[in-house]
């Protein structure tokens, strides 16, 4: 009887079992610092229960906003079911838990068989970064007082201006609205922290960015852009980026005779003299055209650059919205940032500084989830060793971008470039290129070098430009998604140390080159996993001769609001990648965040939005299979990728087509090949080799005999340790360069210029070159024996600036590289066009067509950014003119102050004309006149002084401390 009893028991809660909500089956929802299992308020005693029975909180415009919990991962259709019963789901959180809007209409009853166990308010504590909630706010968000400048996201019933509204309500006016992220910029008073962090509509409050900065601390050949640069006569593509428009975030770019024809200034508040040129010098290594130095030219020379400021400027924007307007404005799908915050000023916050610590990691990912094809290319940092570690000093943690460690030109580790991992140990970098002694362009139409992860990364962003053309060229003219660039240039970089990633260099050196030919061969598969979708798997053929096989996976991971614990994995929807080679399944190289510097190993990786498998000597035939291990959302998109090395020896610089002279150095480029490595050089085509250098490993230097002959018949020689033999697939030019190209003489009235050079011995004759800063390239307008031309009138047009360069040709008619040019903007200020009406001068052109400027021998006059407060153009600068520091003119009398003779400065129009215009005419000029000894300032037309409208015949200057921006005006309409 007992027996029977028992086994009735047993059968009884057999049947009730799956009907019971266990507390302790479900799993922890961790926000920010705080870890939970939702109460399971849905079962089967609540399924009868209306809605009102549940604690939903205060309903706004007709939707609760909540947290619910679920069994497991919702299906497709269970999503629609929910749809139907008015429950909207939005940001995953972990454990089966989302935020979610609930109608006011909703009834439990409907949702049988969606498996939902919860559904409860959001507490305020679990909104808020733990830094607002202790009030241990860092000096960059105190506003003043018990006041924090806070970033407030807000749900999806509410709009950003109604959200507005509501704070002004409760006292917070001004906030800055940006409606694309849902998000305000607000100044909270701490007083009032847990009435705003409790409204519903609240979704997320955290610190404002911590200000950043600019990262200081031959990069065409290292990452192979010279391969895809080379012009088809070549067997090349001769890809420069046309087409392609790159977004750079940086300090002020001023217009440079490299790239002003394509430069496109929309933000110009963070002056060149405080970032000491930063801004220019990236933007020469992604669009400089080499046009004053041939060897200086960027890697992308036909990209149109749309240059930005970081930082919150006067437009109340951060980067990410600036990037909405830039995509919407002017279709830039590629943008640059070389900055970023110092880790020497965060160091007490190490152990918070988790996913969003910077509070644009998120804004980062959704921008990508709003737009796959948006790609964002950021500096990894130049804080190795900063706070005492040498690992985990990058500070960036948002998933969907790429990250650019910096190398020296042979590919080796600098000591500046930091190293990952993020806080839960995903691999940063993701990609490496050379950041160390980078020449680029400078103000002034100059050229100099920097250090700096700020310069590996336009280095990448120009290569990804190129291949993005290359892409649009094979695709219609299709953008390419950031998914698929990423998974590109992993699976084609070059490894460095063991196979697989590391913190150091991340998935390894950028190869351009290798990326191409995969994009070129169709090496990638496109795919998404759908809700109930388990895997998805193909087969690829594998070729002859392959030592290894690479195969990346790639996916633009979705983004979740909610506050992240320091060192959880951010990772929302997980796919795993396994390939299978001869009946052995491989799976991912993935590191280990608590042992950085030890080798990867083969593992799932539950981590990283990027996998890596390789597999020495593989089969003929590979099976790729991409799992869902974890699909939060109804659908992930993913890229495959791979790519095939090979024990065939190359080499990739010199390829050919190059112009050398003798004394050059080189950093010779070549791969699979043993050391010790001779490195031999022709003069002949191959007849005969010298040699000229050893080195080991893939990169090397080598130098060109200083009395290397004449010759276009150059040919470079590798030969390994094994004997192997490798030479340039085609011959290059080795020439002496002219130097010295300066101006000798102008003639009268600015009619004809006269170039000067030094005389280069045992050739035929000079080619004398030709361009404007409208142009992209030279031409030649003549041909002389001497060393010395006199350039007609008709190349020193004023529409623009204009340069000359010449070059030296042998006596079988081979051309040398041409010269250093010079420019003759600043030699021809008073042949200006006539200027018509309306005028405005900004000085976005320097030194002006239409304004001239003549110095006494004690001035000195300079272009300075005009200051954001005068709500300039961007690229508008003020003209300054001053005495030199401790010089006095003796000759100046304050009876007359008009007739000095050495501190004085006149400024003009080249040609005005006003007899035409019949309405009434004013010249206006805005500015400020300091001045420590009374001097002045008066307007003359045809050597006659001119009253302003207010009367007075002479400005006066003001000593420094009561100076202000002034306005002067001049009534001209009687000349």
């Amino acid at each position: 009887m007992k027996e029977r009893l028992f086994t009735k028991i047993i059968a009884l809660l057999a049947m009730l079992l799956p009907w019971i909500p266990l507390v302790e089956a479900q799993e922890v929802v961790k926000l920010g610092r705080y870890q939970f299992v939702p109460e399971q308020n849905v079962g089967p005693l609540t399924r009868g229960r209306a809605v009102r029975a549940l604690p939903l909180g205060e309903a706004v415009r007709g939707r609760h906003n909540v947290l619910i919990q679920f069994a497991d991962y919702p299906t497709s259709k269970q999503r629609l079911e929910l749809g139907r019963c008015g429950i909207t789901l939005a940001d995953y959180l972990g454990g089966h838990a989302y935020f979610a809007l609930v109608d006011t209409s909703f009834s439990l009853p409907k949702l049988r068989g969606t498996r939902l166990t919860s559904i409860i308010p959001i507490r305020g504590e679990w909104k808020m970064d733990s830094r607002i909630e202790d009030w241990r706010i860092p000096a960059y968000a105190q506003v003043g007082g018990d006041v924090a400048r806070v970033q407030l996201y807000h749900f999806q019933n509410v709009t950003t201006e109604w959200a507005k509204g509501e704070l002004e309500r409760l006292g917070i006016a001004n906030a800055k609205a940006i409606p694309a992220f849902n998000l305000l910029i607000v100044d909270l008073p701490k007083e009032k922290l847990r009435a705003v962090a409790n409204l519903p509509w609240v979704s997320s409050l955290t610190l404002i960015p911590a200000p950043q900065e600019v990262g200081n601390a031959q990069g065409r050949v290292l990452g192979k852009g010279n391969v895809l640069a080379l012009p088809g006569m070549f067997g090349g593509r001769g890809l420069t980026g046309k087409g392609v428009k790159v977004g750079e975030w940086d300090g002020n770019v001023e217009p440079h005779f490299d790239y002003a024809a394509r430069l496109h200034q929309q933000e110009f508040e963070l002056p060149v003299s405080e970032t000491e040129g930063h801004g220019m010098h990236v933007a020469g290594s992604i669009a400089g055209a080499g046009l004053l130095n041939p060897r200086m030219r960027g890697v992308a020379p036909g990209v149109e650059l749309y240059t930005y400021n970081f930082n919150r400027q006067t437009n109340g924007l951060n980067e990410q919205a600036e990037m909405l307007y830039a995509m919407d404005e002017h279709g830039i799908f590629l943008t640059s940032h070389s900055y970023g915050p110092r880790i020497q000023n965060l160091c007490p916050f190490l152990d918070q500084a988790g996913y969003n610590f910077l509070a644009n990691d998120y804004l980062i990912d959704l921008l990508v989830n709003l737009f796959p094809n948006v790609t964002q290319v950021y500096a990894a940092g130049n804080d190795q060793g900063g706070c005492g570690k040498q690992y985990g000093t990058v500070l960036r943690r948002a998933k969907n971008a790429i990250y650019v460690g910096a190398l020296d030109a042979t590919g080796g580790q600098t000591n500046f470039s930091s190293y990952g991992p993020m806080d839960d140990g995903r691999v940063v970098p993701t990609i490496s290129m050379k950041g160390q002694d980078v020449y680029s362009t400078l103000p002034g139409d100059s050229y100099g070098k920097m250090s700096g992860t700020s310069m590996a990364t336009p280095l990448v962003s120009g290569h990804l430009a190129l291949l993005s053309e290359r892409y649009h060229q094979l695709h219609h003219g299709e953008q390419p998604d950031e998914a698929f660039l990423r998974a590109l240039i992993i699976a084609t970089a070059d490894d460095v140390n063991a196979p697989g990633p590391d913190y150091s260099y991340g998935y390894g050196i950028l190869n351009a080159d290798a990326a191409l030919r995969a994009l070129e061969s169709r090496n990638f598969e496109r795919g998404t996993l759908s809700q109930g979708e388990a895997s998805r798997e193909f087969n690829v053929a594998v070729p002859d001769g392959v030592r290894r096989a690479w195969v990346s996976l790639a996916w633009s991971d979705t983004v979740s609001s909610g506050q992240h614990p320091y060192g959880e994995p951010v990772l929302i929807n997980d796919l795993d990648l396994t390939v299978t080679s001869g009946g052995a399944a491989y799976l991912p190289w993935v590191l280990d965040k608590d042992d950085p510097g030890a080798e990867p190993q083969r593992k799932r990786d539950s981590i990283n939005n990027a996998e890596i498998v390789s597999i020495d000597n593989p089969s003929k035939s590979l099976a790729i299979k991409i799992v869902s291990k974890r699909l939060t959302s109804e659908r992930q998109g993913y890229y495959v990728v791979w790519h095939f090395d090979t024990d065939v020896p190359q080499i990739s610089y010199p390829i050919g087509g190059e112009l050398f002279k003798p004394g050059d150095t080189l950093v010779v480029q070549s791969s699979n090949m043993r050391p010790s490595i001779r490195c031999e050089l022709s003069y002949d085509g191959g007849k005969r080799y010298v040699p000229i250098a050893s080195f080991d490993g893939d990169r090397g230097y080598a130098v060109i005999p200083k009395d290397a002959p004449h010759t276009s018949e150059g040919l470079m020689r590798l030969i390994d340790a094994s004997g192997q033999a490798v030479r340039s697939p085609r011959p290059f030019t080795i020439m002496p360069i002219p130097e010295n190209l300066r101006i000798e003489g102008i003639g009268e009235n600015a009619e004809s210029v006269t170039l000067a050079w030094d005389e280069v011995r045992d050739i035929r004759e000079y080619e004398v070159l030709y361009t404007t800063d409208k142009w992209a390239e030279y031409r030649p307008i003549a041909k002389t024996a001497m060393y010395k031309y006199e350039v007609p009138q008709k190349y020193l047009t004023s529409e623009g600036r204009y340069a000359f360069a010449v070059r030296a040709i042998a006596g079988d008619g081979t051309r040398g590289e041409r010269s250093v040019a010079v420019s003759t903007a600043r030699i021809s200020q008073r042949n200006g066009s006539s200027v018509k009406l309306p005028f405005t001068e900004e000085f976005r052109i320097t030194p002006s067509p239409d304004v001239f400027v003549e110095l006494g021998p004690l001035m000195v006059s300079e272009y300075e950014e005009t200051p954001p407060n005068l709500h300039p153009s961007p690229g508008a600068h003020a003209l300054d003119v001053r005495r030199q520091n401790g010089l006095r003119d003796d000759t100046w009398e304050s009876s007359d102050p008009y007739a000095a003779k050495k501190a004085y400065a006149r400024i003009g129009f080249q040609q005005l004309d006003l007899t035409q215009e019949t309405g009434k005419v004013f010249l206006e000029i805005y500015g400020r006149f300091v001045s420590e000894d009374l001097a002045q300032m008066r307007l003359e037309v045809d050597g006659q002084p001119v009253k302003m409208v207010t009367g007075e015949e002479d400005v006066v200057g003001v000593d420094e401390e009561n100076v202000e921006d002034q306005q002067w005006v001049w009534e001209l309409t009687d000349y």
